[in-house]
């Protein structure tokens, strides 16, 4: 719910503050990001500055991000204080990015309002194919920054299918060796661990997806026998459909590279 009050706060971006008795350092780390959104213009302008810091309160300090973890925050913002409160880290991020999204950066001046927030949906996810078009980390880092911004929950990595197998396995590493388009055009185990890492520290969950048993083309290409043989009925111009159910190596190959 939000209720929108008169008046209005201004503060003064090269000094204003985040302060917080948490001595969590994820805590800490969100505080750098934001004040980095809040300084993104050089101001010469002289301001009438009437409100010096954003007071915060983390209840739990457990910081383990579920679906079931809790988002929920409340911000109040008058001319002269403001308090966001948070449940956890995690509602601290939404509310921050609300806080953010409030602040008029032509002027630094806030609106007067009390904001009491959660998500409507556990699950606010999006999808991202990386099998057909390869995406950099870097590149994915920038979306799932953004999909934070919308307060977006979920990275569903989509991460293998026909087109071509970019994963790093170290049980299978001939997956992406012959299944990737290029070495150039492969998520190394280093990479895939930034990114759940990063993602983790933006209120993002990363569900990778590995589509079998159909759209495997890419794995036959490092495991022979691996495919059904389909001539003129296969995927993509290949003789080959789904994994081979009748080959018993399939589930060894399934049950090593999940680790079940």
């Amino acid at each position: 719910g939000i209720n929108a009050e008169y008046g209005q706060a201004v503060i003064e971006p090269l000094t204003f503050a985040f302060v917080t008795k948490s001595r969590s350092a994820l805590v800490r780390e969100v505080f750098d990001r934001y004040h980095k959104y809040l300084r993104l213009h050089d101001f010469h302008q002289s301001l009438n500055v009437t409100l010096g810091k954003l007071e915060v309160v983390v209840k739990d300090p457990n910081e383990e991000l579920l679906l079931e973890t809790s988002e929920n925050y409340t911000l109040s913002v008058t001319s002269e204080s403001a308090t966001l409160q948070a449940d956890t880290v995690f509602g601290v991020m939404r509310g921050l990015e609300t806080f953010s999204q409030l602040l008029n950066t032509y002027n630094y001046t806030l609106p007067s309002v009390h904001i009491e927030d959660y998500p409507r949906y556990k699950f606010r996810g999006f999808m991202l194919d990386t099998s057909r078009h390869y995406v950099s980390v870097s590149v994915l880092k920038l979306i799932i920054k953004a999909a934070s911004w919308s307060k977006m929950n979920i990275f569903h990595w989509h991460i293998v299918d026909d087109p071509s197998f970019p994963y790093c396995s170290y049980t299978y590493p001939e997956l992406c060796e012959k299944g990737a388009y290029s070495p150039d055009h492969v998520y190394s185990q280093t990479d895939v661990l930034d990114i759940i890492v990063f993602a983790y520290k933006h209120g993002v969950i990363v569900i990778p997806e590995m589509d079998t048993p159909g759209h495997t083309l890419s794995w036959g290409k490092a495991l022979p026998g691996f495919l059904t043989y389909c001539p003129g009925h296969g995927n993509i111009g290949a003789p080959y459909g789904p994994v081979d159910p009748t080959n018993e190596e399939v589930y060894s190959v399934l049950r090593n590279l999940f680790n079940f």
